[in-house]
């Protein structure tokens, strides 16, 4: 284990065994933008002209003219000007020629003003027509215009899933709302029904459902549930009805895209309750009665009802109990 020497020697030395905090250097966040100006005008800006150069005439006997170098001049306007008076902050930009007549082999040299190029400033970016701007913020919008109609040409699927039809081929024109290419999700199968207005209110997300496919017929049964109620109505002729969708949760690898269904969706169960045909219900006096047989004799009885099966039965919550004898109906 290292140990620390506590005598003051020269040789003593600080072991730090846990975190160390330590402040980082400061980075010029522009910097890299400056180094990339100060290449173009010391070394790519010369190599662009020595691209032309040297330029002989026409017969390519008489005279050649040579590039010896660029240099800049004095911004025409100061910085603090180019801002108030929208103007370019720019520099003269003058380059240094030699023309050498062939036949006599005299030589002339001369400076000759050639274009005014933008001037970078101390915080790396360039003043034109009285609007300061950032080079690296122009290219990443130009980048992000350019990705921008890419997007506009690429089909993107709404779901993950199979393309099982393909009607059109690249380059052809397809007239709007024309469908084109069909997809088969990967998920689980799903059942769109449209459920009236009458029945929707007794619906949630989350209730069962059994299905019964026309395929494999009423033997076997499929198990679903709720998973989406669309709030907007659909008037199919003449009813309100509200799509409803519902996500199988079993017997998968037999359903097939397309397949007909019919399905009963379970919107409460109860159990050990008393339940009677709703026909045996009667409305008598504002009230909900029944007729039992009692000792030979029919007599009314005031019941209260709660939940309406599928099946035309309804619970009775109270007015008979378990046993007794109920008349559904009497012929006269």
């Amino acid at each position: 284990m290292p140990q620390n020497n506590s005598s003051g020697s020269p040789s003593a030395k600080k072991i730090l065994l846990g975190r160390e905090d330590k402040e980082l250097e400061s980075f010029d966040l522009i910097e890299v933008q400056k180094l990339s100006w100060d290449k173009f005008i010391n070394f790519e800006l010369k190599e662009i002209f020595h691209e032309f150069f040297p330029i002989e005439d026409y017969t390519g006997k008489k005279f050649t003219l040579f590039f010896e170098g660029v240099f800049f001049g004095e911004p025409r306007y100061p910085l603090e000007l180019c801002l108030q008076k929208k103007l370019t902050y720019d520099t003269p930009v003058y380059i240094k020629l030699r023309l050498v007549n062939k036949k006599t082999g005299s030589e002339r040299s001369q400076e000759v003003y050639f274009f005014n190029l933008p001037k970078m400033t101390t915080r790396g970016t360039f003043i034109v027509n009285g609007i300061e701007r950032a080079i690296i913020n122009q290219k990443n919008a130009s980048v992000e215009s350019a990705q921008a109609k890419i997007e506009k040409n690429i089909i993107h699927s709404p779901i993950k899933g199979v393309i099982t039809k393909q009607d059109a081929k690249e380059g052809e024109i397809v007239s709007a709302n024309t469908i084109v290419i069909s997809i088969i999700s990967e998920l689980e199968f799903e059942i769109e029904a449209y459920i009236t207005e009458v029945d929707i209110s007794k619906i949630k997300i989350g209730n069962k459902a059994q299905v019964v496919l026309d395929a494999y017929g009423d033997d076997e049964l499929f198990e679903a549930s709720v998973v989406s109620i669309d709030p907007a109505e659909r008037v199919i002729e003449g009813v309100s009805t509200y799509k409803t969708t519902l996500q199988f949760s079993n017997g998968v690898e037999k359903i097939r895209s397309g397949m007909t269904a019919d399905l009963e969706i379970m919107t409460n169960h109860l159990e050990n309750i008393i339940a009677i045909p709703l026909r045996a219900v009667l409305n008598k006096d504002n009230n909900k009665v029944v007729r039992k047989l009692v000792n030979g004799e029919i007599v009314y009885e005031n019941v209260t009802t709660g939940l309406r099966g599928s099946d035309g039965k309804v619970e009775i919550l109270s007015g008979i109990k378990e046993g007794e004898i109920i008349i559904t109906f009497i012929e006269e």
